[in-house]
């Protein structure tokens, strides 16, 4: 699975990171909600350029977000993820 996590960076990112990707997932870290923002839409534009739109496909599996997260809340990174993907799993801690 590719799984983005946006969580202040701490002992619980650490776990995050290392946990999922003992079980084989690729995973990939932000530390504040404009660079979760930023890397989630990076990704869905390569895909978007690369696929055909009705295939549905995911830039992540899931993405894992801490509600406090700094510059933007997870709730609001969730709401404009939605917007541009409402297809995204997504999990709010």
């Amino acid at each position: 699975m590719k799984i983005l996590v946006a969580q202040d960076y701490n002992e619980t990112t650490f776990v995050y990171r290392h946990s999922l990707e003992d079980r084989g997932h690729e995973v990939t870290v932000t530390t504040t909600g404009e660079d979760c923002l930023k890397e989630y839409h990076d990704k869905h534009n390569i895909i978007t350029l690369h696929s055909d739109a009705t295939d549905h496909i995911q830039p992540f599996d899931v993405v894992v977000l801490d509600y406090n997260i700094p510059q933007i809340s997870g709730l609001e990174v969730a709401k404009e993820i939605l917007v541009v993907n409402p297809h995204q799993r997504i999990i709010l801690v």
